[in-house]
């Protein structure tokens, strides 16, 4: 299934091969323990209701064009928007960290005069899920 990143005019389809490397170190459940003056231990727990983080990232094996790269350093440069990220079939609404939420790298060193439209580059994005 594709992955992909919206901004509801535009829509970047990423390599399905990225790596979702934090999809599993995340819990919707908060919790806090103190103790009372008594000595008592009182513990609350919620839920959260938005927060998950996304870590993108090539990981040295997924590459994307310069084309690609260009489009998401739009996307990050655009300030207060909310994207749709899409993973598996299930969307997200996703907003960019800051700082440091894109990254791209060239997975090869060239003159910068020879790098064209399809020339690759490994990318790391970094971001949240919101609420709308």
């Amino acid at each position: 299934m594709p992955m992909t990143l919206s901004d509801g005019t535009t829509t970047i389809e990423l390599p399905p091969d990225l790596q979702w490397t934090d999809e599993f170190d995340w819990s919707n459940v908060e919790q806090t323990k103190e103790y009372s003056l008594t000595g008592a231990l009182i513990v609350q727990q919620g839920v959260k209701a938005k927060g998950r983080p996304f870590t993108l990232q090539s990981n040295g094996a997924s590459w994307v064009k310069r084309s690609v790269v260009e489009l998401l350093q739009a996307f990050y440069n655009t300030p207060d928007t909310i994207f749709t990220l899409t993973i598996d079939g299930t969307a997200y609404l996703f907003q960019f960290e800051r700082p440091g939420g894109f990254k791209a790298a060239e997975a090869q060193r060239l003159m910068r005069s020879v790098q064209g439209p399809d020339y690759p580059f490994t990318i790391e994005i970094k971001g949240f899920e919101v609420a709308a």
